[in-house]
Parts: structure tokens; C-alpha cells; sequence
């Protein structure tokens, strides 16, 4: 026997259509399957990529100067982790932007106030002290025991009056204080140039010990002036007006420092 041949067979045309659908339909079958699987697996994907960005889009929405911004906490370290942390760093800058602007405008507010308080006291000083020193000098003529005493209370009114000109004159400085200037001075010669002019004061005993070394720093050399110069006021106005005033200032160097 040289082979067998097979050939299927078949009663009629029907059976082969069936089988056909049969066939067509575990297909179809099969890949509305896939289809529904790839769409869901899809849009879990684009869920939890949207997801993170309609956070962040809402946080923009609600981001506003005067509120309070909380960061976001996103701990992947995809596009979206690096859309986020750029977001935080933001925040964190915005903070800052807040801060200053509150700091400056309260200095404005400060600055103002000061203005108009020096502004309301210095006005009626002037004429006050005039009264006062004319008063004085129409008692100087009279040597009798009261009108002493009266002189003496009247020059304590004078004293008094320039204590509060020198109060009004600071708080106009604090409303005109211009911004630092940072410079390189030599500390030394800002400090003897202010203890120079309160040596020629009588009532004020200023003894210094300056280091003989140049001591450079960074800083406003007007500004630093002034605050020495307050100092040496505040020292000077810190005791009664019949006493003298003791005031050592010192100047030494120290380990990347300078003591004043």
C-alpha cells in the first residue's frame, strides 16, 4: 500500500457554516476580551497619572498670597515627582516673598508713625522752651530764695523739653533711615571720629582703649556712626543732669571678630 488519503466529509453546507460561526465567534469572543482588559489596564494608567496633576492643578487654583499654602506630598520620582517638587519649592519661595513683604510693610507702617509722632511733638517744643527761656531770664533779675527755686524748676523744664526735642529728632531719623550701604571701612577710625566729639563735653568723663591694629569690616560706616553715637547719647543722658558721666569704650579683636 503506497498511502492513505483522507478527505473530510461532510452531509451538506450547513455543518460547514456552523462550524464557521463557531470558529468567528470564539474569536470575537477573545478579543472583546482583550479589548475590555487593555482599556481598563488604560485607564487605571491614565487614572493614576492624571491623578497627581488634577491635585496639583487644584492647589494652583487655590494659591493665594495671603493663605496658607501646604506642599505637596507625592513619593514617586517620575515627571509628575519632579512637577511636584518644583511645586513645593515654589511654596517655600512664596513663604519668603510673604515675609519680606509683611516685614516691609510693617516698616513702612513704623516708619510713618514715627513721622507724625515727631512731626506732633516737635511743634509745640520750640515755642515752649522760648516761653521758658524768656521766664528765665525775666527771673534772673530777682536774687530773692523762691524765684531760685522757680529758676531752677524752670531750667529743669528746659532740660526736659530738649530731652523730648532730642526723642522727636530720632524718631524723624528712623522715618528718613536711608538702606544700609555696605562698604569695607576701617572700624578704628569710625569709632575715635565719634569719641572724639564727646570728649569736648564737660559733663562727660570718656576714657577709650582703641586696638592699634586696622580692623576692617563690612558695613554702612554712617550707619555704625550713628550707633555709636546713640550709645554714647544714651550714656550721657542715662544719669541726673548735676552728675558727671563715666564712659569707657573699648576696641579689641578677637578670633575672626572685633569686640566694641
Amino acid at each position: 500500500t503506497l498511502g492513505v488519503l483522507s478527505i473530510p466529509y461532510f452531509n451538506s453546507g450547513s455543518v460547514l457554516n456552523s462550524k464557521r460561526i463557531e470558529i468567528f465567534s470564539i474569536f470575537l469572543v477573545a478579543f472583546v476580551l482583550l479589548f475590555l482588559l487593555f482599556y481598563a489596564l488604560s485607564e487605571r494608567l491614565v487614572l493614576s497619572v492624571n491623578k497627581p496633576l488634577l491635585m496639583i492643578s487644584q492647589r494652583l487654583k487655590s494659591l493665594a498670597l495671603s493663605g496658607n499654602n501646604e506642599p505637596l506630598v507625592y513619593q514617586g520620582k517620575d515627571e509628575v515627582g519632579l512637577l511636584v517638587e518644583e511645586y513645593n519649592k515654589m511654596i517655600y519661595k512664596l513663604e519668603d516673598s510673604k515675609e519680606a513683604l509683611a516685614r516691609s510693610e510693617k516698616e513702612s507702617a513704623w516708619r510713618e508713625m514715627a513721622k507724625q509722632v515727631a512731626h506732633e511733638i516737635k511743634n509745640p517744643l520750640t515755642p515752649m522752651k522760648l516761653m521758658l527761656q524768656h521766664l528765665q531770664g525775666r527771673l534772673s533779675h530777682n536774687e530773692t530764695e523762691e524765684v531760685k527755686q522757680m529758676s531752677g524748676s524752670i531750667q529743669s523744664l528746659i532740660t526736659h523739653v530738649d530731652t523730648l526735642s532730642d526723642i522727636a529728632t530720632s524718631f524723624s531719623a528712623f522715618a528718613k533711615m536711608p538702606f544700609p550701604v555696605n562698604q569695607r571701612f576701617m572700624l578704628n577710625k569710625v569709632v575715635q571720629d565719634e569719641i572724639q566729639l564727646y570728649k569736648e563735653e564737660k559733663d562727660i568723663e570718656l576714657t577709650a582703649a582703641i586696638c592699634d591694629e586696622e580692623l576692617f569690616v563690612h558695613f554702612d560706616a554712617k550707619l555704625f556712626g550713628r550707633i555709636v553715637a546713640n550709645l554714647l547719647l544714651n550714656a550721657k543722658q542715662s544719669v541726673d543732669d548735676d552728675s558727671n558721666v563715666a564712659v569707657k569704650v573699648g576696641l579689641e579683636k578677637q578670633i575672626n571678630k572685633v569686640l566694641l
